[in-house]
């Protein structure tokens, strides 16, 4: 079982995650910050002493990190990705129907409030996002842990949360959680990422033993990985 915590070395926040598993320690610099894998067992100023000795390293990675992009202006006939593809979004003022997808775009009716009509048709949008992400993924989990022969109980959960950092995660009860963005990517790419997760209710780590399970139902498993590292950030446009 892998345990992480947030640990302060110099101007450094990194994200420290031991493992019973692990031989040795290694660092990782991405999206997600400078995480620094290591043994259970090994002390935190050996590890202080690793990250310090490797400070430049770091440096010249973090400085290619891409920043999360802001947000563009959103108006009528902005264009988003939905489900891997890019879509119109089409403001519907006075009308009171609800946000529907269609072969035009994804149609979203906004009527008078205090709010600027941008402002309010943004987050009607961005809610309904949520909405189609939790029935994907209704879907999607229900489907690969029946595949993967994985025992789901009422006790489980899954959440769609506005991760900054991540894609998902899988706590020790099997319950799930998933970033909302994953309904922006394709198709492909959200369901690795619920296979993933599922595969973690099996092996809680990432062995080789936890990649074989994942491979089984994702050969390819790779190609999504290196799509999410080099185009995850531009789901963040919205």
């Amino acid at each position: 079982m892998s345990k992480s915590e947030q640990v302060q070395i110099d101007d450094l926040e990194v994200t420290l995650i031991r493992s019973a598993r692990r031989k040795r320690l290694s660092l990782e610099v991405g999206v997600k910050g400078v995480q620094a894998r290591a043994p259970s067992r090994m002390r935190l100023g050996a590890i202080v002493a690793f990250v310090q000795s490797k400070r430049a390293w770091i440096d010249q990675h973090l400085a290619n990190v891409p920043d999360i992009p802001s947000n563009p202006e959103f108006s009528d006939g902005v264009s988003i990705h939905y489900r891997g593809t890019p879509t119109l979004v089409i403001l519907k003022p006075g009308s009171k129907a609800p946000v529907k997808s269609t072969s035009n775009g994804i149609e979203v009716p906004v009527s008078e409030s205090h709010l600027p009509l941008e402002v309010s048709a943004k987050t009607k949008l961005i809610k309904w996002l949520k909405q189609q992400t939790r029935a994907e993924l209704e879907v999607q989990v229900a489907r690969f842990a029946e595949r993967m022969r994985i025992p789901r109980s009422p006790h489980q959960s899954i959440r769609v949360r506005d991760y900054k950092r991540r894609w998902g995660s899988c706590d020790a009860h099997g319950s799930l959680s998933f970033n909302w963005r994953l309904i922006l990517a394709p198709p492909e790419v959200l369901n690795y990422v619920v296979v993933h997760e599922l595969a973690h209710c099996l092996e809680f780590n990432h062995s080789r033993r936890f990649w074989a399970i994942v491979e089984q139902e994702v050969p390819n498993r790779k190609e999504y990985q290196q799509w999410l590292n080099q185009y995850g950030i531009t789901l963040y446009q919205l």
